[in-house]
């Protein structure tokens, strides 16, 4: 009986230290650095991140990823950029994934795609950010919100170059 009421007090202290070793978001590593530190490390290109606030452990980002064998969902530590969990999402037929290793690693920052998304919106707010491969090329997809419009735009994320723009008017209700 005493060996499982120290364990369970040990689970709790442990728990309780894990909690306080979750960081505020001033701790946390920025979201470019923790793309290219997984893309360094799994040879992969993130196509999606979002954030995962827990109270209980470290915060997480929950990211996409694709590389040449397969789609996946990675859970990594925002702090440390640790890979945490790794989990293939889908199989698909190697002619669909990228090929060119080159091209998939971006020249054109995420900050700079952005001012560039910005630029050709005549300003406004950025609503959505996404990197993907997209018939072997390594672009941005980038929607911004000015007034009532809409523009999303896809930038080669090589040279910078618009490659699609289209604008939506939006109406709201009142």
């Amino acid at each position: 009986m005493r060996n499982s009421r120290s364990l369970v007090v040990s689970l709790a202290i442990a728990g309780f230290a894990t909690g306080l070793s979750g960081c505020s978001n001033d701790e946390l590593m920025p979201k470019e650095e923790a793309i290219m530190k997984v893309e360094e490390k799994t040879n992969g290109i993130v196509t999606g991140i979002e954030l995962e606030e827990n109270a209980i452990a470290a915060d997480q980002y929950d990211m996409d990823l694709v590389d040449k064998e397969a789609e996946k969902s990675l859970l990594v530590n925002a702090e440390t950029g640790v890979i945490m969990s790794e989990k293939i999402d889908v199989e698909r037929d190697s002619d669909e994934l990228f090929e060119a290793k080159p091209n998939s690693n971006p020249v054109i920052t995420p900050e700079a795609a952005q001012i560039i998304a910005q630029e050709n919106a005549d300003g406004g707010d950025i609503v959505s950010f996404e990197h993907v491969i997209d018939d072997g090329i390594s672009q941005y997809e980038i929607d911004v919100m000015t007034d009532n419009i809409k523009t999303s735009i896809e930038i080669d994320a090589n040279t910078g170059q618009v490659l699609e723009m289209e604008q939506e008017n939006i109406v709201l209700d009142d």
